[in-house]
């Protein structure tokens, strides 16, 4: 079985670069600076959970204790959208079943209004 890599791709204007590295965590901004501080030429690729507003100057609050997720990157690739696209296999893929969804479109709506309720506006 093939070695599982945790990697990143961001495309940008045509061009593809993917990020290969080890993943971190971290529970705030100040400690994955320091783990940067510690390291010589790291490169972090990482997502930015929306509840770390509450880490800058100013009177933010937000719910949530997401862990921040960082790809210490240890190699990268770059290629063009289109040569990415051209190396995806064309897979039919037949469904067991039709998916159906869990939610109708009113309930899903009641939770998106109650989110922005509660989570957004506070």
């Amino acid at each position: 079985m093939k070695e599982k890599i945790p990697f990143a791709s961001i495309e940008k204007s045509g061009t593809v670069n993917e990020y290969r590295g080890s993943l971190q965590t971290f529970t705030s901004l100040t400690e994955m600076q320091e783990y940067i501080r510690n390291k010589v030429n790291t490169t972090l690729v990482f997502l930015n959970p929306f509840h770390t507003i509450t880490e800058r100057e100013g009177d933010y609050q937000a719910h949530g204790d997401e862990p921040i997720l960082a790809l210490d990157v240890e190699e990268t690739s770059t290629t063009s959208r289109e040569q990415l696209l051209a190396e995806i296999p064309d897979i039919h893929i037949t469904l067991a079943e039709l998916i159906k969804p869990q939610l109708s479109d009113e309930e899903y709506a009641h939770i998106a209004h109650e989110i922005l309720e509660t989570e957004i506006r506070g």
